[in-house]
């Protein structure tokens, strides 16, 4: 288990009380965090996202949200929500952290082209 992830379980979610954004080194960190407070957390770009409390209230179904938890959602997010319209203001209120941008450098560079 991760010291992130460690650090959460301890003090009983605290974690997503305070105001300071968490730098998740990569997926496996969300996943567990995930995991370990029973969050839904998504990210989008390079931004990681508590959605648990939007669960009711998402348009497409809060089953949708479910099954995204712990994955990156850029695509299916992109597909579903272009033009943006009021995606940004809505999702900017659950952001908890980021991702490491060693993380998506190393996958830019498991795709490219040989």
């Amino acid at each position: 288990m991760s010291a992130i992830c460690s650090w959460v379980k301890d003090t009983a979610f605290s974690f997503f009380s305070q105001s300071k954004e968490i730098s998740f080194q990569d997926m496996e960190e969300v996943r567990q965090l995930a995991e370990i407070t029973g969050k839904v957390l998504i990210v989008y770009k390079d931004d990681v996202f508590d959605v648990t409390k939007y669960l009711s209230d998402h348009p497409g179904g809060k089953e949708i949200l479910m099954l995204a938890n712990g994955k990156v959602v850029d695509k299916i997010f992109d597909k579903y929500h272009y033009p943006l319209g009021d995606a940004p203001k809505i999702m900017k209120k659950f952001k908890i952290g980021y991702l490491s941008p060693d993380w998506y450098l190393k996958q830019k560079e498991r795709v490219k082209p040989v």
